[in-house]
């Protein structure tokens, strides 16, 4: 089997795994597709339509399906090619999996951990540690921490512990239960007031700044618990450190959380300055958008204030808003991970 196959049509929808939810007639007007098939058309480079694909099943069918098929064939698939290409085929076969459980996160999670699981299972068995595997259990701990799923946490953390035990987003990831525990008490506070303390979070965020690759991503959530204490110069101290780097909702969220603190302050114009610093690394982004428009409406540039909404609403896609998974630990670099991991294929 060589990676040379025909290209199957873009819009194709998997009868195979939508056969369990969709109607009899719904299938037959469908073009049925492999798991093999499929897989060759994510090793081919065609990853949005193979997640497109999955996407919709996920909407209409069991995951389950495509478990059970990668258990049954995926191995198959793997070795068509010969050893040469073996680890290429390997990795395809784990993100597709890793595609299919974000795919079924929000309403499908018990059958995305077994998916992820199997994924995991493929990459930390093989000879050679590779900087790709660690990326891709990044990528898995990151989907994982999306789930909220302490329980999964505490296992694969302790997988990629025996396999990098050096990786520095290992303390992030055990910061993270904390900060799920702070989630956990400041939504459950009746009227809204806020039960967490920053106290069950502080010391594993500073213990996760002690490797200097974790230093922007603590000072961003040390800064937003200060913002959220009504300690406002102290969240602008630790905003302050959130440096350029590669994550640019990391530095897009450090600039909209700065300007709700100069807000709170009385410090208008460099609010401002900070939410239009946001809109620079994402355009017509949501929240950045909303609180800028809201700004000028109140110091009377109501037609500036229009414009930006009337872009904001006209964007084409809309732009994904960091701000609406914080929270979420790393679920946030999901997508920038797996662009990582599709690019090691190509």
């Amino acid at each position: 089997m060589t990676r040379s196959i025909s290209r199957v049509v873009s819009v194709v929808i998997l009868a195979v795994l939508v056969r369990g939810g969709a109607s009899t007639r719904a299938v037959q007007d469908r073009q049925e597709v492999s798991l093999q098939q499929l897989l060759e058309l994510y090793d081919l480079g065609e990853f949005d339509t193979a997640r497109d694909a999955v996407r919709s099943a996920s909407r209409s069918g069991d995951l389950r399906v495509v478990l059970e098929a990668l258990e049954r064939e995926g191995e198959k698939w793997i070795t068509a090619d010969g050893e040469a290409h073996h680890n290429r085929r390997n990795l395809t076969a784990a993100l597709f999996a890793l595609e299919v459980a974000e795919a079924g996160l929000d309403q499908q999670w018990s059958n995305s951990h077994q998916l992820l699981e199997w994924a995991c299972t493929r990459m930390r068995t093989q000879r050679q540690r590779t900087e790709v595997e660690r990326t891709f259990h990044l990528a898995a701990i990151a989907l994982i921490e999306g789930a909220r799923d302490v329980k999964a946490l505490d296992e694969h953390v302790a997988h990629v512990a025996k396999r990098f035990p050096d990786e520095p987003r290992i303390l992030l990831a055990r910061a993270f239960k904390a900060e799920v525990e702070y989630w956990r008490l400041y939504r459950t506070m009746a009227g809204g007031v806020d039960g967490g303390s920053p106290v069950i979070i502080a010391p594993p965020l500073r213990k996760a700044a002690e490797r200097r690759e974790n230093a922007r991503e603590v000072a961003l959530r040390l800064g937003f618990l200060a913002q959220q204490k009504d300690q406002h110069d102290d969240a602008l101290a630790e905003l302050e450190k959130v440096a350029p780097g590669d994550d640019p909702g990391q530095l897009y969220l450090a600039h909209l959380i700065s300007g709700w603190a100069y807000e709170k302050l009385q410090k208008r114009s460099q609010a401002e300055a900070a939410y239009r610093r946001a809109l620079a690394v994402i355009p017509q982004a949501q929240s950045a958008t909303l609180h800028l428009a809201v700004l000028l409406y109140e110091i009377d540039r109501r037609s500036e204030a229009n414009e930006l909404v009337a872009r904001m609403l006209s964007a084409d896609p809309a732009p994904d808003d960091p701000w609406r998974v914080y929270g979420y630990g790393d679920y946030r670099r999901f997508p920038l991970l797996m662009d990582r991991l599709r690019r090691s294929i190509q």
